[in-house]
């Protein structure tokens, strides 16, 4: 009953939403329509009052309220669709600047405004019929599917308002009585849920740096592991899901004894898919190659099974390694198994392990050469300390916890079996509310009672979501349309929720949603290898969402799909099985077509990359769409797109890919989709050139694509809710790029690129690009051409972006003068990177003023100049000094690098005539300072031009703890090392990466280079007269070698030392 509530109160909010447009509430109100206009809405906004009092209430007991709220929702879905229709044509008529959109009921309705819902049926024409001749009503051919685009019908979309507004009012009456019948007290009843499992990958870091209880499995593995002595033993973790089998296999392979054990260790995550050559060929890119295999064997990607099993013996010969197969599902055959492991078998070395994490006890035996790890749940004391800390985290127990929650919790505890992430999910939930009212509520929940076994932890995950508010509920639902490893972006999710109507984005409140399901437990923040920030979902909670979105969601991600199976009421669909299709399974997905109404389908995704074969099935299954409202799909030519494509006229999320190496042009449909307000061309691999009048998308909100299709939009300023736009070319000759299309942009944000700013002449055009009021505003980069004429100063000036800008680059600006708003009166308080780029300005910023800098690029600035400017500028931590050939140090304070961790200055000297940069100069006052607080020169990365610079051991010693890359570049002086500069190198005791570039003199590396033992990576490119490498060889930590050119002499050097360093891997690029 609650989710019917919730549905109803959905839907008729959607409605309210279409009646409250100004054009649309006149329309609806005509006279000509014969409706009580105002009623309607008074009486659906009290309808949808009531239902959101309802929520949490008794409404189970009222007969026949189930039904009609059904009918309720399924009227008002109809009414916002057709709303939606006429608000299309209506943007149309303002794109066009015609009038066509009139109520109109026709004849036949005239005289029988009464009872029109009588003479529908008689009267309702195909609203959107073909046109022959488009010149009347200002449509236009499309090239792609020959379809014209479809007319404006008055009569039939005026009959068909009147007929659904009046319907759901009638609905909404019977609802509102029936409504008032609950009482204001009693609880929202539960519904069991049917159950069906899928898998995430999960990687090898430690997610979880405690290990609660299980100390002894933990150590008579780790002896298991190690003391093998076959050639090759698997060993599988069995137990039910949830239970921690992944958690323990990361804390075995993360310890530093199996670290120290194994010369190679790989992770596969297997899921339910067991493809032999896939897990091959993941197996194969994990191993590093030997040069005799790089330069002859084939890409994985196209290699057969032969070839990358031969590869793999040969890159694991000799070595001991672990490959850990995590969370196997399914085994086809022992064939299969068997043919996994051949590779593994020959590799001469003893004591390789395979370790297998599995939920099923069959697999298990069929791949064991040892006796499993069987799991179950924690122990009773160690559960209940792993479920505290799920409640409060590192923070302090509340005085009350002792006399009043501890036996609730316990009681809880023992209902959750052991399962740790059953009680990651519950803790979160008790920690929304540290009463005990709330806890014994969640304790006598009827969910607890809906156990199908008693390792099943799904009743503890029903629980919690039954907690969630609907919304929520809707928006966790949805989630089992994407793929089980997907990792979602902020952005993206809420793009698809606003998208299917769930979320509105015009209410800031319901933003919210993500950040509410992590904070519950339901999706989790990561972080990648380059800090960036996205969510991702447990196996179990992605089974969740699929289990409670059955009647609505279908996730096809098995090849054995049956189409019998499927709801008829499914609405939105996806595809994430990658590229394996076979006969029957491509047959199953045509008989969609008559087992779920295609025409209403609202989400179409197909997540799998191109392939023919199913290409011109889902074209032909997916003919009839037209009411799509999110699109995912790749093609390989516009033949490929579903045949009613261009009339999707609700579409409001379009992510259109094309495979590499096909060139081809968008569709010229694309613009007539003016409900779009989310296009993603990010894997759009074809033409740069979008339609001509793609600016007709004046609802789009996010363009994701690569810069190049944003410049090539024409008059952008009518998409006047763009929120970013990446590059904006200004064209001298054309009409439709002028900065005045900027100005349109109030809702601009992110990243703005503007080039091409010498075709700016005069202050009154660069200020119609009204930088200053994009307040939302973060990043702005200024270009003009390197070949300019003198630029007026004030055309700068007019650019002055908003004060709440985060970073700033200005390059080639003609002028000698900078803008008053930057090098005068500093207004940007907020800068946190400042870019500046060839430029003669007289005076520069006065950097001391930005508090907030952090990072400083200062790149051929000619004139004069003294680091005294970075004066008091303590917050850097990257600065950046190149081609600045007459920057002097004077009056230069220390204090400035305090915090710093990135340093680079140099000089491009190609022709050797050019100065050495200040980088002696600098680390000299540095090293030498007396105002430097011991241990706060904390410098990571260093790339100068000058190697006696650096390699004193003043300088060594000052960075020796610290730094980990280390870069000589443009030197043409070193030729060799002097004793003083091997000793100072060896001081550097955190250096990981070496680089030696374009040092054109230097004809040998360190002698004592071996004894760099914590070095992983060394580049040796355009050094034309090195001749040799150390006698002594690199150091064993040494991982990768990059050398370019290298002469054939050094190179049988390196082949030779190779032979005694297997796992050195080296790059003659």
């Amino acid at each position: 009953m609650a989710a019917a509530l919730g549905a109803a109160q959905l839907l008729l909010g959607k409605v309210l939403t279409k009646l409250s447009d100004e054009r649309m509430a006149s329309y609806v109100a005509s006279s000509e329509l014969g409706l009580d206009s105002q009623k309607i809405k008074d009486d659906i906004m009290y309808t949808v009052g009531l239902l959101q009092q309802a929520q949490g209430r008794g409404t189970s007991d009222i007969p026949g309220l189930t039904d009609l709220l059904v009918k309720l929702s399924q009227k008002a879905d109809e009414a916002e669709k057709v709303l939606n229709e006429l608000r299309y044509f209506m943007i149309r008529d303002q794109i066009n600047g015609t009038q066509l959109v009139k109520p109109d009921l026709g004849a036949c309705l005239k005289t029988k405004k009464g009872h029109a819902r009588h003479t529908i049926g008689n009267c309702l024409p195909f609203i959107f019929r073909p046109c022959t001749s488009s010149q009347q009503d200002g449509t236009m051919s499309d090239g792609h599917d020959h379809v014209d685009e479809l007319p404006f019908d008055s009569v039939s979309i005026s009959i068909k308002i009147k007929s659904v507004l009046e319907e759901t009012h009638s609905i909404c009456v019977h609802v509102s009585d029936l409504l008032k019948l609950i009482p204001n007290h009693g609880s929202s009843s539960t519904t069991a849920t049917t159950v069906t499992r899928i898998r995430p990958t999960r990687g090898s870091m430690v997610a979880q740096d405690t290990m609660y209880g299980r100390r002894d499995i933990f150590e008579k593995t780790i002896h298991a592991i190690t003391s093998c002595g076959e050639i090759l033993s698997v060993l599988p973790v069995v137990g039910p899901g949830g239970i921690g089998k992944t958690t323990l296999i990361q804390h075995l392979y993360n310890d530093k004894r199996i670290e120290e054990h194994f010369d190679v260790r790989i992770w596969v995550c297997v899921s339910i898919d067991f493809a032999v050559l896939k897990l091959t060929r993941e197996i194969f890119r994990c191993i590093i190659a030997t040069e005799e295999e790089g330069r002859n064997s084939a890409p994985s990607e196209t290699a057969s099974i032969e070839q990358l099993q031969e590869s793999i013996a040969q890159r694991l010969q000799s070595k001991r390694f672990l490959i850990v197969l995590d969370d196997v599902w399914q085994l086809n055959s022992e064939d299969e198994w068997h043919t996994l492991l051949a590779p593994f078998k020959k590799g001469g070395a003893k004591g390789n392990m395979v370790l297998v994490t599995t939920r099923f006890p069959s697999i298990a035996g069929r791949v064991k050469t040892v006796d499993p790890v069987e799991l179950q749940g924690l122990d009773t004391d160690d559960f209940f300390a792993f479920f505290e800390e799920c409640i409060f985290g590192g923070l302090d127990k509340p005085m009350h916890y002792r006399d009043e929650l501890t036996d609730i919790a316990r009681d809880i505890v023992d209902k959750l079996k052991g399962s740790p992430l059953a009680a990651k999910t519950v803790g979160r939930l008790l920690r929304k509310d540290l009463s005990w009212e709330h806890w014994t509520r969640v304790l006598e929940s009827m969910e607890w009672e809906n156990k199908q076994s008693d390792n099943d932890t799904m009743p503890a995950l029903y629980l919690s979501y039954d907690y969630l508010p609907f919304l929520l509920q809707k928006c966790f639902s949805y989630l089992s349309l994407f793929p089980e490893d997907h990792r979602f972006s902020h952005s993206e999710i809420n793009r698809f929720w606003i998208a299917v109507g769930i979320i509105d984005s015009n209410h800031p409140g319901n933003n919210n949603c993500l950040e509410e399901l992590v904070d519950r437990g339901f999706l989790r923040r990561v972080h990648g290898l380059f800090g960036e920030e996205y969510y991702v979902i447990h196996d179990l909670l992605h089974e969740l969402s699929r289990s409670v979105s059955t009647q609505e969601c279908l996730n096809i991600s098995v090849l054995d799909f049956k189409a019998d199976t499927v709801p008829p009421s499914i609405q939105h669909l996806s595809i994430t099985l990658e590229n394996k299709y076979d006969g029957i399974f491509l047959e199953e997905i045509s008989k969609l077509k008559i087992k779920i109404d295609i025409a209403n389908l609202r989400t179409l995704m197909i997540f799998s990359a191109y392939e023919e074969r199913i290409a011109g099935i889902l074209k032909d299954t997916f003919e009839e769409v037209d009411s799509l409202h999110v699109l995912f799909i790749v093609v390989k030519s516009l033949d490929d797109l579903p045949k009613g494509f261009s009339k999707l006229i609700h579409l409001q999320y379009l992510k259109l890919g094309s495979p590499i190496g096909i060139e081809m042009a968008l569709p010229s449909t694309l613009a007539r989709f003016y409900h779009l307000k989310f296009l993603d061309l990010k894997d759009w691999h074809g033409s740069s050139n979008v339609p001509k009048d793609i600016s007709h998308l004046v609802n789009l909100q996010d363009f994701i694509a690569k810069k190049e299709l944003h410049s090539s939009v024409l008059e952008v300023g009518k998409m006047k809710y763009l929120r970013e736009l990446k590059q904006f070319c200004v064209k001298k000759e054309s009409v439709g790029f002028e900065l005045r299309e900027l100005g349109e942009l109030t809702e601009l944000g992110g990243e703005l690129r503007i080039c091409n700013l010498e075709n700016v002449a005069t202050k009154e055009e660069a200020s119609e690009a009204k930088l200053m009021s994009k307040r939302n505003l973060k990043k702005l980069t200024l270009v003009w051409g390197r070949k300019q004429s003198t630029i007026d100063g004030d055309v700068l000036d007019a650019l002055q972006p908003h004060p709440d800008l985060r970073e700033l680059r200005i390059a080639n600006h003609g002028g000698a003068v900078g803008p008053s708003w930057l090098c005068v009166d500093m207004l940007l308080k907020q800068l946190g990177v400042l870019h500046l780029e060839g430029l003669s300005w007289d005076t520069l910023p006065p950097f001391g003023q930005l508090p907030r800098l952090t990072k400083l690029i200062l790149m051929r600035i000619s004139g004069v100049h003294q680091l005294a400017l970075l004066s008091n500028l303590t917050s850097l931590t990257h600065l950046t000094l190149q081609d600045c050939v007459k920057l002097t140090v004077d009056g230069f304070n220390p204090l400035t690098t305090v915090n710093l961790k990135v340093l680079v200055v140099f000089n491009c000297r190609w022709d050797r005539s050019c100065p050495e940069s200040v980088a002696a100069d600098l680390l000299t006052k540095v090293a030498s300072s007396r105002v430097m607080p011991a241990g706060s020169f904390r410098l990571e990365q260093l790339k100068v031009d000058s190697i006696s610079a650096v390699l004193v051991t003043p300088i060594c010693n000052l960075v020796a703890h610290t730094l980990q890359t280390l870069i000589f570049c443009h030197d043409h002086r070193i030729k060799s090392f002097t004793e003083e500069q091997e000793k100072a190198l060896l001081l550097l005791t955190s250096l990981r990466h070496l680089t030696f570039d374009g040092c054109g003199a230097l004809q040998s590396l360190p002698r004592g280079l071996n004894r760099l033992s914590s070095l992983k990576d060394l580049e040796v490119l355009w050094c034309p007269e090195m001749g040799s490498i150390p006698k002594e060889g690199f150091p064993v930590s040494l991982e990768i070698l990059r050398i370019r050119p290298c002469s054939p002499e050094v190179r049988e050097q390196i082949e030779k030392l190779r032979r005694t360093s297997p796992g050195l891997s080296v790059r003659y690029e």
